[in-house]
C-alpha cells in the first residue's frame, strides 16, 4: 500500500488533491507542535527569570534578617533564595535546550517540507492543466479531422450516386434504342457489309446481343460484398438493406455545433433487428455485420469520434444515401435550412482561408478533399502521439512526486517523534523531580509509529488505483491501423485476425521463451508480481504502440518483467475491463453467497453465465492469461503468499468498478475471481468454450444457407493461423460459414502438434445434436517424439472443436 497506487482518479487532479489536502495538514500538525515547543520555553524562560530575581528583590533586609549576621534562621532564609536563583537558573537552561534541541532544528526542517509539499503539488497541478489544455486542442484537432472525413464521404457518395443513375438512364436509353433500331431498319446483307462503314454501329446493335435489363441483372447479381464474413450479391444487399430501413426504427437527432441528422438508428436497434433476422441469435456476429455495414459505406457514426460500430442505444448511427440507393428507395430530401443547419459546423471551420488560397487550384473538389483528409490525418496522429507521450510523462512525474511525497511524510513522522524525545530530555535533564511526567511522555512518544499512520493516511483518503485514461488515434477509415494500446480488445483482435490480440499471444509467447532462461523458479514467479518502474513500462509501451505485428527482437530488447508490466498495462489501459464493469455489482453478489468452497460448482455456472455473452476476444485472453500462469504455477509451485500476491496483481485486470470510490477500492471479490481463473480455468472455461462453439456452428448454419440460397458459394482454400507452439493446415470447400457436419466427406485436414499441446474433440456420431457431457467429449494429449515436436494424429470420424489457447477451428475428419 503506498501513495503512488492509491491516489489516482481519471482526471489526475482529485486524487492529488486528497492526498495534499492531507500533506497540508502535516504541515499544520508540524506548526502546532513548533507552538508547543514554544510555548513550554517560554513558560520555563519566564518561570525561571522570575525566580532568578528573587535572591536579588528578596535579599535580608537590614530591619529583618540583615540584622542577624550569625542566626541559624537567616543562614537558612539565605540558603533557601539562593536555591530559588539556582532553580530559576536551570528552568532558563531548559527553555534554551528547546529552542536549541527542538525548536530551531525542526522550525528549519518544518519550513523546508512545506515549501516541498507547496513546490510539489503547484508543479503537479500546473502540468495537469498543461496536458488538460493540450488535450482541448487534440479534441478539436480531432473533430477537424472527423468533419472533413464526414465531408469527403459525402461528396464521394454524391459522385458515385450522380454516376450510378447516369449510367442507369445511359443503359436505358441504349436499349431503347438498340430495340427502335432493330424494328425499323432491316438486317444489312452481309455482303454490303463493308460498304456501310458509316452503319457499323447499327450493324453491330443488329448482329450483337443487346444487353438487357435482365443481364444486367445478372452482373449485378455477380458482384458481391461480404458482411460479417458471408458473401452478399446485388441483389441480396437490395433485399437486406431494403428491409433493414424499412423495419428499424429511424429518428432525427441534433447535436450541437454539427446541426440536425435525420435517419438515425441506435446501435442497439440494428443489432436487436440483425440477431432476430440475420444472425440466429448471434450477438458477435449481428456486431461485425453492423461494422461492415460502415465499412462499406452504407452507415457511418454521428456525434462520436470514430467510425466503430457498438451494440448500444448511446451510438447513433444514420442511414447514408448509398443505402437507399442499393435498397432501391427514394431518399427524403432535406429542406434547405436543414442541409444548412447539419452541415454548417462541417463546413464552416476553415472555409474562408480554403476560399482565400489553395496551393493546388488544378484539382478537382474531391481530390482537394481526399487531400485535406490525408492531411488531417497527419496532423491528427501526430497531435495524439504527442498527447499520448504528454500523458506517460504526466504519470512518471506524478508517481516520482507522490513517492517522494510519501518519503517525505515518513520522515516528517519520524521527526516529530524525535522532536518528542528531544522535549522530554531537555526537561528531563535538568527538572529531575518531574520523573513520573516526563516518564509518561516517554511513554506517548514511544506510542508513534510512522508506518501505521501512513497506512491510516492511504486507508481514510485514497481515491482509486492507477488506471490511465488513454486518448486513442482513431483512423477515420482504418480504425486498427497505427495504434495499439487502449483501443477497444475486440477491435483489436479483429484487425489482427485473432481471437486473442496479437500483443497478448506474442508477449505470452516471448515470456514461455525467457523462463528457461531465468536463474531459478522464484525468479521466473517474480516475473509477474515485482514493481517495475513505470518509465520503463513506458518505454516498451512505446515501441509496440504502432498497431504493428510484435517484433520478438523489440520484446528481447527488455527484461522479462518490463515484459509482463507492458501486457498488464495494456490491459490496464483497455476502455473497460475484460470482465465488463456491467458486471461488477452482480460478480460481487455471486461471491458473497456463493464464496465457499462447498459452492463452487454453482459459483462456477454463475460465472459462466455472466461471461457466455461476453465478447469472444475478452474471454479467449483471460484464458490464455490463466493458461499461461497456470503453466508457470504448475512447474514452479510456488507458495500461497504468491498466489495471494499475483491474484492481488490481477484483480484489477480481470474486473474492475465503472467508478472508484473508497468502497470498491475495498472489495474482494476482484480478487477471488482472478484466483478461480487462475486455479480453476479448466471448470469455467472448457464449458463456456463449448457452449460458444455450438452457438458458432449454429450461426454458421444459417450463415450457409442464406449464402448458398443467392447460389453464391465459393471453392475457398482457408488457412487458419496458429500460434508458433503448433502447426496446422485445413483446406475446406465449404463456403465461409458452412456447416462442418453437412460436409464430412468433403473435408480433408491435416494436423502436427508440438509437446504438450492438448486439444479437444467430440464423436460424430450424433452429429446435429447438441454436445454432451462425460464420455462424448475426451481430450488427447500429445507427447514428445526423440527428436524435434510431437506428432499425434487426429482419429478419423472426430471433430476438432478447440487448440491449444487461442485457436478454435471447426473441422472434420472423414470417417474412414
Amino acid at each position: 500500500m503506498s501513495f503512488t497506487s492509491n491516489f489516482w482518479t481519471p482526471d489526475y487532479v482529485g486524487g492529488l488533491d486528497a492526498l495534499f489536502k492531507k500533506l497540508v495538514q502535516g504541515c499544520s500538525e508540524n506548526e502546532e507542535i513548533l507552538a508547543l515547543a514554544n510555548a513550554r520555553a517560554e513558560a520555563e524562560y519566564a518561570y525561571g527569570s522570575r525566580l532568578n530575581e528573587i535572591p536579588v528583590s528578596l535579599a535580608p533586609r537590614k530591619d529583618g534578617f540583615g540584622a542577624d549576621e550569625g542566626a541559624s534562621l537567616r543562614r537558612s532564609y539565605e540558603g533557601i533564595i539562593k536555591e530559588m536563583g539556582e532553580e530559576g537558573q536551570h528552568h532558563v537552561q531548559v527553555a534554551e535546550n528547546i529552542r536549541k534541541m527542538v525548536i530551531q532544528p525542526f522550525g528549519k526542517w518544518a519550513a523546508e517540507h512545506k515549501e516541498r509539499v507547496d513546490f510539489s503539488y503547484d508543479f503537479l497541478k500546473g502540468k495537469v492543466k498543461s496536458y488538460e489544455k493540450e488535450g482541448q486542442e487534440v479534441q478539436k484537432i480531432q473533430n477537424r479531422y472527423f468533419n472533413k472525413c464526414r465531408l469527403y464521404d459525402d461528396a464521394k457518395q454524391e459522385e458515385e450516386t450522380k454516376l450510378l443513375e447516369e449510367q442507369a438512364k445511359k443503359e436505358h436509353l441504349d436499349s431503347q434504342g438498340a430495340l427502335s433500331t432493330s424494328e425499323a431498319d432491316p438486317p444489312i446483307p452481309p455482303e454490303s457489309a463493308p460498304l456501310a462503314s458509316s452503319s457499323s454501329s447499327a450493324t453491330i446493335s443488329a448482329t450483337t446481343p443487346v444487353e438487357t435489363p435482365a443481364s444486367s441483372a445478372e452482373e449485378d447479381d455477380e458482384e458481391e460484398i461480404e458482411l460479417a464474413d458471408v458473401p452478399y450479391t446485388r441483389v441480396m444487399i437490395r433485399k437486406l438493406l431494403s428491409n433493414m430501413l424499412a423495419e428499424i426504427p429511424q429518428k432525427n437527432i441534433k447535436i450541437s455545433i454539427l446541426g440536425t441528422y435525420d435517419h438515425i438508428s441506435t446501435g442497439s436497434e440494428i443489432v436487436t433487428w440483425l440477431t432476430a433476422n440475420v444472425t440466429s441469435g448471434s450477438i458477435p456476429v449481428a456486431e461485425k455485420l453492423g461494422q461492415d455495414l460502415i465499412q462499406n459505406g452504407f452507415l457511418r457514426l454521428v456525434g462520436q469520434v470514430g467510425n466503430k460500430f457498438a451494440n448500444s442505444s448511446v451510438f447513433n448511427y444514420q442511414w447514408k444515401r448509398l443505402a437507399f440507393t442499393r435498397a432501391g428507395l427514394e431518399q427524403e430530401q432535406k429542406s434547405g435550412n436543414d442541409l444548412i443547419s447539419s452541415m454548417a459546423g462541417e463546413y464552416l471551420p476553415g472555409a474562408i482561408s480554403n476560399y482565400l488560397s489553395n496551393p493546388n487550384p488544378n484539382e478537382t473538389p474531391i481530390e482537394k478533399l481526399a487531400r485535406e483528409v490525408k492531411e488531417l490525418d497527419q496532423k491528427t496522429y501526430e497531435a495524439i502521439t504527442k498527447y499520448d507521450t504528454t500523458r506517460t510523462t504526466l504519470e512518471e512525474t506524478i508517481i516520482r512526486h507522490l513517492s517522494y511525497m510519501e518519503r517525505c511524510e515518513n520522515d516528517r513522522l519520524k521527526a516529530i517523534k524525535v522532536v518528542l524525545l528531544d522535549f522530554t530530555a531537555a526537561i528531563s535533564n535538568k527538572v529531575a523531580g518531574l520523573k513520573a511526567t516526563l516518564e509518561k511522555c516517554l511513554l506517548y512518544q514511544e506510542s508513534i509509529v510512522p508506518e501505521r499512520d501512513i497506512r491510516y493516511l492511504i486507508e481514510e483518503n485514497k481515491t482509486g488505483f492507477f488506471v490511465p485514461k488513454v486518448t486513442v488515434y482513431d483512423n477515420y477509415y482504418n480504425p486498427d491501423e497505427g495504434w495499439t494500446f487502449g483501443g477497444d480488445i475486440e477491435m483489436r483482435a479483429r484487425g489482427d485476425g485473432k481471437r486473442v490480440p496479437l500483443i497478448v499471444s506474442a508477449i505470452l509467447r516471448h515470456l514461455d521463451d525467457q523462463y528457461p532462461l531465468l536463474q531459478n523458479d522464484e525468479v521466473r514467479l517474480g516475473v509477474w508480481t515485482v514493481e517495475v518502474p513505470l518509465e520503463e513500462t513506458h518505454k516498451l509501451r512505446k515501441a509496440l504502440n504502432n498497431g504493428l505485428s510484435i517484433d520478438s527482437e523489440t520484446l528481447s530488447k527488455f527484461k522479462a518483467p518490463i515484459v509482463a508490466s507492458a501486457l498488464k498495462l495494456y490491459l490496464l489501459e483497455l476502455p473497460d475491463s475484460l470482465v465488463p464493469s456491467k458486471s461488477y455489482e452482480l460478480i460481487k453478489a455471486i461471491y458473497n453467497e456463493q464464496g465457499g468452497v462447498e459452492h463452487q460448482a454453482a459459483r462456477f455456472k454463475e460465472i459462466q453465465a455472466l461471461l457466455q455473452p461476453l465478447k469472444l476476444s475478452s474471454i479467449a485472453t483471460i484464458d490464455a492469461i490463466s493458461k499461461h500462469l497456470e503453466r508457470l504455477m504448475k512447474i514452479a509451485k510456488p507458495s500461497e503468499e504468491y498466489r495471494v500476491s499475483l491474484g492481488q496483481e490481477l484483480s484489477f485486470l480481470f474486473l474492475r468498478p465503472k467508478t472508484q470510490n473508497l468502497v470498491t477500492m475495498s472489495d474482494r471479490h476482484g480478487y477471488f475471481l482472478a484466483r478461480d481463473f487462475l486455479e480453476n480455468r479448466n471448470a469455467i472455461f472448457d464449458e463456456l468454450k463449448r457452449k460458444n462453439s455450438a452457438a458458432s456452428r449454429r450461426t454458421s448454419t444459417f450463415s450457409s444457407s442464406t449464402s448458398s440460397s443467392a447460389g453464391s458459394s465459393k471453392s475457398l482454400q482457408r488457412s487458419v493461423p496458429v500460434s508458433g507452439r503448433h502447426q496446422q493446415q485445413m483446406s475446406s470447400s465449404l463456403s465461409p460459414h458452412a456447416d462442418s457436419h453437412a460436409a464430412t466427406n468433403s473435408l480433408n485436414s491435416s494436423y502436427r502438434f508440438d509437446e504438450n499441446t492438448s486439444f479437444h474433440v467430440r464423436p460424430l456420431n450424433n452429429a446435429g445434436s447438441e454436445e454432451t457431457t462425460g464420455t462424448s467429449r475426451f481430450q488427447f494429449q500429445t507427447t514428445a517424439a526423440t527428436s524435434g515436436s510431437g506428432n499425434s494424429a487426429v482419429p478419423n470420424g472426430v471433430e476438432v472443436i478447440e487448440v491449444d489457447d487461442d485457436d478454435e477451428v471447426q473441422v472434420v475428419n472423414p470417417p474412414s
